[in-house]
């Protein structure tokens, strides 16, 4: 199969981290070109010995035609604009299949027709047209991060109006994503990428500390809803916490979200307790991993997101901390300690802290779980078994989708979109001919 793979490739990029893995287990029976999307900024293209092309932000007749060359178009969308607008204007020009990695793409579309199209009512008619006059509302106000009516309204579907099928990466957002759009959906665990393709075969010796304190740690992108300042506030509150642990956070985030975790360490007088470390490249990654004795994972709200870095933590084989919702209530509950409210953070680290052989215990289960269910081999069988399925129903699909086409050319409403919806699954659940026998 001639498979055309549509990703960000920065070096930083965990989608990169993510398509090299697989690509790479495709590669050992199809032919796979990788097309890179993405202004990284500074962050520079990651070197790669599997063919890559450039992926333009206006793809040009020439370039689309081109793709007709290939028996599958594969599409990674994200939220963020930069590394994903070349990848979403070739999808809604050439149908193929769609790996949704977020289930909020609100940062997306509201900056694709605000900064790009320059038609920010479009954003709020999208918003309306996709889940209704309260959403479009709440899209004419400044939005935060943080704020739990984004996962209400995700705004994912206009990703997928000409897909052939979806993919994510839990069953959570299968079903999500299944309830709003008329094509097949598929979950697939995710396979080994990044740090943690190398933890999966090799674990570094632990390292003892110095000055006896347990090791507490958080690593990724620092976003307001992984509760860094609210993990600051419950060692702060906490005499045993504030002697007994420290606490390291490696990532980035914004400068003025660096600048309140910065300014609340000072006030509550941790500068000896919590270290604010910054972005950290893999090797790096791993020897403060293999330094850790408890990591905190936690999003609230979560943004419907598989995390990678949940993966690396349980490969790790380190006790870890996440919040009992979406994708990480999937994890059983003997390999992950669950919360469910923040007053439950300084109770939840105090018993770890104070039980050595219950982290000893949780990390061993942690990383027999990962191990038996993330697998880039198993990852490749299930895609190449769904984008088979998914060619072999793409007649039909085609024209479910040239059915919303014209209900489109309606008007934009909420009852022509779930007239579309209604005909567009009608129309899904047909078998084509060949399968019929």
């Amino acid at each position: 199969m001639r498979i055309a793979w549509f990703t960000p490739f920065g070096t930083r990029s965990a989608i990169g981290d993510y398509s090299e893995a697989i690509v790479r287990g495709l590669s050992r029976t199809d032919d796979v070109t990788i097309f890179v999307s993405g202004a990284a900024g500074p962050e520079p293209m990651r070197e790669s010995e599997l063919r890559c092309a450039s992926a333009p932000v206006d793809p040009e007749p020439a370039f689309l035609e081109s793709l007709d060359g290939f028996d599958l178009l594969v599409y990674n969308m994200g939220n963020h604009l930069e590394n994903h607008l070349p990848i979403y204007q070739t999808a809604i020009r050439k149908p193929g299949i769609v790996i949704l990695h977020d289930l909020v793409l609100r940062d997306f579309f509201r900056r694709y027709f605000t900064l790009h199209l320059r038609t920010p009512e479009s954003y709020r008619l999208y918003l309306g047209v996709a889940h209704g006059s309260e959403a479009e509302q709440f899209g004419r106000s400044d939005e935060a991060g943080d704020d739990c009516r984004r996962l209400a309204a995700p705004l994912f579907s206009p990703a997928l109006q000409r897909a052939l099928g979806a993919i994510v990466h839990s069953d959570y957002a299968r079903r999500r994503v299944a309830d709003e759009v008329s094509l097949p959906v598929r979950a697939i665990d995710f396979p080994l990428f990044g740090p943690c393709e190398i933890t999966a075969t090799t674990r570094l010796p632990k390292r003892s500390t110095t000055d006896g304190r347990v090791r507490i740690l958080a690593f990724g992108m620092l976003n307001a809803n992984k509760l860094i300042l609210d993990i600051i506030v419950a060692i702060a509150g906490s005499e045993r916490l504030r002697t007994a642990c420290r606490f390291d956070v490696i990532g980035q985030g914004s400068d003025d979200y660096e600048a309140t975790l910065a300014r609340a360490i000072a006030d509550a007088g941790l500068d000896s307790t919590v270290r604010l470390v910054g972005w950290q490249n893999d090797e790096r990654l791993r020897t403060a991993l293999a330094a850790a004795d408890i990591v905190v994972n936690l999003r609230n709200p979560h943004t419907g997101e598989s995390s990678a870095s949940l993966i690396t933590s349980l490969l790790a084989g380190v006790a870890t901390v996440v919040w009992d919702h979406g994708s990480y209530s999937e994890v059983p509950d003997d390999a992950v300690v669950k919360i469910r409210s923040s007053d439950e953070i300084a109770g939840t680290l105090e018993r770890l802290v104070g039980d050595e052989c219950e982290r000893i215990a949780y990390g061993e289960r942690a990383r027999l779980h990962a191990l038996a269910r993330f697998d880039t081999r198993l990852y490749c069988e299930k895609f190449r078994e769904f984008a088979r399925d998914v060619l072999r129903r793409k007649p039909v699909l085609e024209l479910a989708d040239t059915a919303a086409q014209v209900l489109a050319e309606m008007g934009a409403s909420h009852e022509i979109d779930d007239l579309a919806m209604r005909i567009g699954k009608i129309v899904a659940e047909f078998e084509p001919a060949s399968a019929l026998g």
